[in-house]
């Protein structure tokens, strides 16, 4: 059975960590940033712990939901915490 809080967890602590090293932010600091919904393909790829180019494979093969904002490709957190919770349920 697949723990979505667990999975909630690991997505919260990478959105800070990645968030803050690339903003020269402190590790408190980072915790008052709000809850995004969804991430830019480069940040999906350092939360799944994979390159740029595999997240867009993943993307263009429907494995893994996407969104247009303008000119801006993002993937959902539900289809991050999915795409997690489909691999831990393989596992």
């Amino acid at each position: 059975m697949i723990d979505r809080n667990r999975v909630s967890r690991f997505l919260h602590q990478s959105r800070d960590a990645t968030y803050a090293m690339s903003n020269g932010l402190t590790a408190t600091s980072a915790e008052r940033i709000p809850e995004r919904l969804a991430f830019p393909v480069a940040e999906t790829a350092l939360l799944l712990g994979i390159g740029k180019t595999k997240t867009r494979e993943l993307i263009a093969s429907g494995e893994l939901g996407s969104i247009r904002a303008g000119r801006r490709l993002l993937v959902p957190r539900r289809e991050i915490e999915a795409y997690i919770g489909r691999h831990l349920a393989q596992s």
